[in-house]
């Protein structure tokens, strides 16, 4: 594959802070949860207001799950020729001829440090790779994929994933948006004192997720159809 490069280090302690902060979210989000079960605010319906807590509680936990678990040592090696993943002491190399599909996520411009990109890269072997911004320098393994697999970035890495993940966001939006309006044409029938704030909450709390979900779902079809 030719002389080597460089050398990438996945930097492992730099996603401990982060897993942290995660945790600490997501912990307080589901101690406010069971407040809205267990607490009366004896203001009708005001208990509702904590289903919002259900949001960063189902964004934080996974990513705390996914920074704190333990992992073992991985690197990347840059070659003129190809790439190398060492994991665990376990090498894989393969040159740019055989990289099939590439999936590329970056928020912003890709820049030499690679921040908030995250990449995952499939081989003609059948073996998927994927790398992001905790790589040292991982802007330079995407601009060498760019500058030598350039068609393979037009190829998604697991096209199996894009129709579960339409699956997954039109039920999700169906559903949200479904409950917000049987939810508002509902709050006219409530007589008066009876739990109207409760059900406002409860369609604010399903429009929201029914919106991004939404926004996602066109996002997703739009660039499968590139």
């Amino acid at each position: 594959m030719g002389p080597l490069v460089s050398t990438h280090p996945v930097g492992l302690d730099r996603r401990r802070p982060l897993g942290v902060v995660a945790a600490v979210v997501a912990l307080v989000s589901a101690l406010l949860l069971v407040l809205m079960f267990v607490v009366d605010f004896d203001v009708n319906g005001f208990q509702y207001v904590l289903v919002f807590a259900a949001y960063p509680l189902l964004i934080f936990t996974p990513i705390a799950v996914t920074m704190l678990r333990p992992r073992v040592p991985e690197t990347f090696e840059l070659y003129e020729g190809g790439l190398a993943h060492i994991r665990g002491g376990h090498r894989r190399a393969w040159t740019w001829q055989q990289v099939r599909a590439i999936s590329v996520l970056q928020n912003g411009p890709i820049s030499r440090s690679g921040a908030g990109i995250d990449c995952t890269i499939g081989f003609t072997d059948g073996e998927v790779v994927r790398f992001d911004g905790f790589t040292e320098n991982a802007g330079e393994i995407a601009g060498a994929l760019g500058d030598h697999c350039a068609e393979a970035a037009r190829t998604p890495v697991r096209p199996q994933r894009v129709g579960r993940l339409v699956a997954v966001l039109g039920g999700i939006t169906v559903v949200g948006a479904g409950v917000a309006t049987w939810a508002v044409l509902t709050v006219p029938r409530i007589p008066e004192g009876g739990d109207q704030f409760g059900l406002a909450m409860l369609a604010v709390a399903c429009v929201v997720p029914a919106i991004i979900s939404l926004i996602l779902l066109i996002s997703i079809l739009w660039h499968s159809r590139r």
